[in-house]
């Protein structure tokens, strides 16, 4: 029994302490969020901001090719760092890589297919091409590096050490953002500047990640060559994707349609009008994600100790939690949205209340704050 409440401690433990570091950077970031995005507003245009989230809403699309395999992976691997099996966590990352790699090449396939339709997406944009297509290439390196080297994370993950990989990540991502806003108020040519930065950071936090791999799990050697011969081995980690599949797809469509839709409908201005809106939501979700996502790891830790009672108590508690906190956060975005844009921006980038009464009532806003 002693031993059981000890690692129960040790759950709790680091839950917390994942909780608090994400917590941390959410503050900083949130508040650097708000000044890039005004310095976007003042330095580029909403033209330039517009097109950057619907390029970005572009790629979310080509992501659900991922399938939900990394969350079925992380299911596989509580057990196996439970039991501290390292053959088996070895043996389950280099199906994940192999699985990656082929997602990887199909994605590229595809990318390269709708950039050829570039100029009849782009059609009513005002600004040059070489925007749209430099983006787009920027942002997908950057989302290639995750399926090529920075996949092996997910262990630090599953082993409730998700603070570190916030600390690597989320801390250079603070330090780029205040180059990127310097570099856009100073530079003479902003745009080309934010586009270097942001190739320049995807590549060293890529490094870093490497590095803090290495040191915390010198053992853990992914052989993507060997991938396709664990497949037989482990069948469940497909059967636990297609559940995963259907889930992930309904929260791509609901979060990445509607900047397509209303870009399709109007101008990259609105575009850029209702990022606004859908980062202030995009901001709450993440902090719901910093404080509920951070005891994952510890649940599937917890589900793999086979204690029953005490995995049902604990779903319970979780879920409560979750819809309480949810609806205190839907009631308070409808009333604030439109007074903190208008501190923040002032009162022409705000839209009408029928559309804060529809985007906040959508289920769109629900599913980012239960994620």
């Amino acid at each position: 029994m002693a031993t059981i409440l000890n690692m129960v401690e040790t759950r709790t433990e680091k839950s917390v302490r994942n909780a608090k570091v994400a917590l941390i950077f959410y503050l900083v970031q949130i508040l650097l969020g708000f000044f890039s995005r005004k310095a976007f507003f003042d330095y580029l245009g909403s033209e330039i901001l517009g097109l950057n989230t619907t390029v970005a809403n572009l790629l979310g699309f080509l992501n659900l090719a991922e399938l939900g395999i990394g969350t079925s992976v992380g299911y596989f691997l509580y057990k196996p760092l439970f039991e501290k099996d390292h053959e088996k966590i070895n043996e389950i990352v280099s199906l994940q890589g192999w699985l990656y790699r082929k997602i990887a090449y199909f994605m590229l396939g595809v990318s390269a297919i709708l950039m050829v339709f570039f100029p009849l997406i782009f059609a009513k944009s005002p600004l040059s091409l070489w925007y749209s297509y430099s983006t787009f290439g920027v942002l997908l390196f950057s989302s290639m590096l995750g399926y090529f080297f920075n996949y092996r994370q997910i262990v630090l993950n599953a082993d409730q050490k998700g603070y570190k990989i916030q600390i690597v990540v989320q801390g250079f991502v603070v330090v780029k953002t205040i180059i990127q806003i310097l570099g856009i108020t100073y530079s003479a040519f902003p745009y080309v500047f934010w586009i270097v930065v942001e190739l320049l950071s995807a590549v060293i936090t890529s490094f870093l990640l490497h590095r803090l791999l290495k040191k915390e799990y010198s053992w853990l050697k992914g052989n993507v060559a060997c991938g396709k011969s664990y497949l037989k081995k482990y069948p469940e980690v497909l059967k636990k994707t297609k559940q995963a599949f259907f889930h992930k797809m309904g929260g791509v469509i609901l979060s990445q349609s509607s900047p397509l839709v209303i870009y399709a409908f109007t101008s990259l201005s609105i575009v850029a009008l209702y990022g606004n809106y859908l980062l202030i939501v995009s901001k709450v979700g993440a902090l719901m994600g910093a404080i509920f996502n951070s005891t994952g790891a510890a649940v599937g830790n917890l589900v793999a100790s086979n204690d029953r009672k005490r995995i049902i108590d604990v779903f319970w508690e979780l879920s409560d939690s979750r819809m309480c906190i949810s609806t205190i956060c839907i009631l308070c975005l409808f009333y604030l949205t439109n007074p903190l844009i208008t501190l923040w921006l002032g009162a022409n980038y705000c839209l009408g209340k029928d559309f804060l009464l529809l985007f906040g009532s959508s289920s769109n806003l629900v599913v980012l704050l239960l994620l």
